[in-house]
C-alpha cells in the first residue's frame, strides 16, 4: 500500500454550501485531518486505551491567552511553541522515552495565527534522525536512541504539514498567486519525499531485532499494521503523485478562468479521462485492489464498507431522501419565496461569530472552549474578499496544536451553517492532540462531527435565525443534508460506472462523461446537474469523496430520530458520545456504538424512513400553517440580523 500517495490525495472537505443540496469545499490534496475529542482535561487514545500524560484543556475559566503562557510540570518548550512530553527527561528515577509504554503525543502550545510561520521545518534534523534510527537498528542496545529519533521525526513530520497547511492558506487567499503555488508544490514534494523515507525507516524498525518494543512504542496497532505492510514508493508512484497535482491544477485554472475563458462542459470530460486513467494507473501500481474505486475506499478514506455495500443505501436515497427533499424544498421556497440559504444578509464577522456562541454549553463546556481559542488566537477566516478561492474547509496546523477554518463567505444566511459546520470540525480538531503521523481516521464518521453540529443547533433556530424564519431554518437544514444524500449517492455511482467504463475502453469522449451522468443522475428522479455535474471538484481532487457526505449525513439526521424518540438530550449525548470515540472506529461500528441508525443496513433505513419521516411530517405541517397565517395576516418573512 502506497500510503503516500493517499495523504496527497485527501482533503479533510468541508461544506461550504456553494449551491443547493451539495456542498463546496477546500482545493487539495490538502492531507487528511480526522481527529478525536478528549473527555475532561486528559487525552485517551483509543487505540491502545492508554492515558496519557498531557492535559488537553486548560482549568475551565482559563482564557487561551493564559492556557498558552502555562507549562505541563517537568516539560521543556522547544522551538515553535512545542513542549517535549514529561517523560522525556532523563534525571534520576524518571523515565526515559524507551521505557514508556508508548509514544506520548506532545503538547502544543498555541500563539495567535498572524504570529505562526511556514518555515518551521528542518530538514537536516530530519536526515539525521532518519539515518541515525536506520543506523541504529543493528547496534546494540540501542532502543533508547531509536525512541528519541522517532519522537524527533514526528516532531519534525509535524512541523512539515504546518507548513504546507499554512501556505495551502495563503494559497486559497489567492489562487491566481503562481508563487504561492509553487511554494505549495514544493511543500507537497517534501511531504512525498519525507512521508516514503519515515515509513521506510520504520518498517524496518519492526523488522528489526527491536521490533516487538518498537511496534509498542508507536502505541497504534493501526498504524503498525500499516508501517509493516508498506512498500516504498516507486519512480512510477512519484510520477503519478506529480501528474495528479498538474491535472488538479489545470481544473482550478478552468475553473478560475470561465468567465475570461470560457472552457466547455466537453473540456472538463476529457480533463476528467486524463485523472481517471491516472487513477487506474495508480492502483494498477500499488496492485493491492482490483481497481481504484476499492483502494480509495479502503486506504484513502479508511471505510469500514466496500463499494458493494452500499447498494441498499442507494435505494433508499431514491425511494425517500429524494422524494422527501422535494417535498420540503417545495414548502420552504413557498415560505419564503425562495432558497432560504441564498437570502441575502450583511453581518460582519464579529457579529456572525456571535450568533453560534451562546448555544455552546448545551452541546459541551469543550466546544466553548474551543471557540473562544478560534475567536482569541483568530483561527477562522470569513472576511470578504475577491481573490479568494471560492471554498471553505477546516485544516490543522499541528505544530500549534489547532485547526484553521478558511471560508470565502457568500454574504447570505448560507455562511451561519457553513460557520456552524466547519466549527463541528473545528472543535474536535482542537481537543485532539495527534499528531499528523498518527491521522488515518473514516471520513464518513468525521463528517457527522459537522453536520451532526448542523443538526444539534436546529434546538436555537428561534434565536440563531429569528422566530419568523426559525421554520424555514429548520426545514432548510433537513434538505441539505437530504440533498448531500442523494447527491452523494449520485456522484459515487457515477464515478465507479466512468472508472469501470474506461477501464473497458468504452468512456472515450468529455462529452461521454457528461452522459453518463445525465444517465445516472436520471435512475435517482433528479435532473438539477445537468452537465454542470464538474462543478463538484470532489469528482477531480477528492474522487470517490462525496459519497462521505451521504452517509455521514444520513446519520446526522439519525440525532434528528433520536430526538424524535427520546429527547434533545439524548441527541446531544449521543453526538458527545461519538465525539468521544474518535473517527478511527469505522462508520458502522461507530453508529451502532451511539446508538444512531446505520443507513447501509436494512434495519437502519427503517428507523430513519420512521423517526425522519414523522420528523418531516411536522415540519410540512407547520409550513401549511405559517403558509395560511401568511395569507391571511398579508406579512412575510423577515431574517432577523
Amino acid at each position: 500500500m502506497k500510503t503516500t500517495l493517499i495523504k496527497r490525495i485527501l482533503i479533510y472537505l468541508l461544506a461550504a454550501a456553494m449551491i443547493a443540496g451539495a456542498a463546496g469545499c477546500g482545493r487539495g490534496p490538502q492531507p487528511l485531518e480526522a481527529w478525536e475529542n478528549a473527555a475532561g482535561g486528559t487525552f485517551f487514545d483509543v487505540k491502545n486505551g492508554a492515558e496519557s500524560a498531557e492535559q488537553t484543556t486548560a482549568a475551565e475559566g482559563t482564557s487561551p491567552e493564559e492556557t498558552a503562557a502555562e507549562e505541563t510540570p517537568a516539560e521543556e518548550t522547544t522551538a515553535a511553541g512545542e513542549t517535549t512530553p514529561a517523560e522525556e527527561t532523563t534525571a534520576a528515577g524518571e523515565t526515559t522515552a524507551a521505557e514508556q509504554a508508548h509514544y506520548i503525543f506532545p503538547v502544543r502550545t498555541p500563539v495567535p495565527f498572524e504570529e505562526m510561520s511556514s518555515e518551521n521545518f528542518d530538514a537536516e534534523a530530519m536526515d539525521a534522525a532518519i539515518e541515525d534510527l536506520t543506523a541504529k537498528l543493528t547496534e546494540p542496545d540501542a532502543f533508547e536512541a531509536i525512541c528519541a529519533d522517532y519522537d524527533l521525526i514526528i516532531d519534525q513530520y509535524d512541523a512539515l504539514e504546518t507548513d504546507y497547511n499554512l501556505i495551502y492558506i495563503r494559497y486559497s487567499g489567492d489562487p491566481s498567486n503562481d508563487e504561492v503555488f509553487d511554494l505549495y508544490s514544493q511543500e507537497g514534494e517534501l511531504l512525498d519525499v519525507y512521508n516514503d523515507r519515515m515509513c521506510i525507516a520504520f518498517h524496518d524498525a519492526l523488522e528489526s531485532a527491536y521490533g516487538e518494543e518498537f511496534a509498542a512504542y508507536i502505541g497504534s496497532e493501526t498504524l503498525v499494521g500499516m508501517l509493516k505492510d508498506y512498500q516504498p514508493m516507486t519512480d512510477e508512484a512519484f510520477a503519478l503523485s506529480r501528474e495528479y497535482d498538474e491535472l488538479i491544477d489545470r481544473y482550478f485554472d478552468m475553473d478560475e478562468n470561465q468567465e475570461s475563458q470560457p472552457s466547455r462542459p466537453a473540456d472538463y470530460g476529457e480533463l476528467y479521462l486524463e485523472l481517471l486513467d491516472n487513477f487506474i494507473a495508480t492502483a494498477r501500481e500499488d496492485g493491492t485492489c482490483e481497481n481504484y474505486a476499492e483502494y480509495i475506499y479502503k486506504y484513502g478514506y479508511f471505510r469500514d464498507y466496500s463499494p458493494e455495500d452500499i447498494e441498499a443505501f442507494r435505494q433508499w436515497a431514491k425511494d425517500f431522501a429524494g422524494p422527501s427533499e422535494l417535498r420540503l424544498t417545495t414548502a420552504a421556497y413557498g415560505l419564503v419565496g425562495g432558497f432560504f440559504r441564498y437570502m441575502d444578509i450583511s453581518f460582519t464577522e464579529d457579529e456572525l461569530y456571535s450568533k453560534l456562541k451562546p448555544y455552546l454549553t448545551s452541546v459541551s463546556p469543550l466546544h466553548l472552549e474551543a471557540y473562544e481559542a478560534m475567536e482569541n488566537y483568530h483561527l477562522c477566516d470569513f472576511a470578504p474578499s475577491v481573490t479568494k478561492m471560492n471554498a471553505g474547509y477546516t485544516t490543522k496546523l499541528d505544530l500549534y496544536g489547532v485547526p484553521y477554518i478558511f471560508n470565502d463567505p457568500t454574504g447570505n444566511v448560507g455562511d451561519i451553517q457553513t460557520l456552524i459546520h466547519e466549527f463541528g470540525h473545528f472543535a474536535e480538531g482542537y481537543n485532539n492532540k495527534k499528531p499528523a503521523f498518527y491521522n488515518f481516521d473514516c471520513i464518513d464518521v468525521a463528517e457527522i462531527d459537522s453536520q451532526g453540529m448542523e443538526m444539534l443547533m436546529l434546538n436555537y433556530a428561534d434565536e440563531i435565525y429569528g422566530e419568523d424564519c426559525a421554520l424555514t431554518a429548520r426545514m432548510d437544514n433537513v434538505i441539505h443534508l437530504l440533498g448531500l444524500i442523494v447527491d452523494g449517492c449520485i456522484f459515487d455511482e457515477f464515478q465507479q460506472e466512468a472508472l469501470q467504463r474506461r477501464m473497458d475502453g468504452t468512456l472515450t469522449t468529455g462529452d461521454q462523461v457528461g452522459q453518463l451522468f445525465n444517465e445516472v443522475e436520471s435512475r435517482y428522479g433528479q435532473n438539477r446537474w445537468g452537465f454542470g455535474w464538474y462543478v463538484v471538484h470532489h469528482t477531480f481532487d477528492a474522487p470517490f469523496y462525496y459519497l462521505s457526505y451521504a452517509t455521514s449525513a444520513a446519520a446526522s439526521l439519525g440525532l434528528l430520530v433520536i430526538g424524535q424518540e427520546s429527547g434533545y438530550d439524548a441527541a446531544v449525548s449521543a453526538y458527545n458520545e461519538l465525539v468521544e470515540m474518535g473517527t478511527d472506529q469505522g462508520y458502522s461500528h461507530t453508529l451502532e456504538t451511539v446508538g444512531l441508525p446505520d443507513p447501509l443496513t436494512d434495519e437502519g433505513c427503517e428507523r430513519l424512513t420512521e423517526g425522519l419521516g414523522a420528523y418531516i411530517e411536522t415540519l410540512l405541517a407547520e409550513a401549511a400553517e405559517a403558509a395560511e397565517a401568511e395569507m391571511e395576516g398579508g406579512g412575510g418573512y423577515a431574517f432577523e440580523e
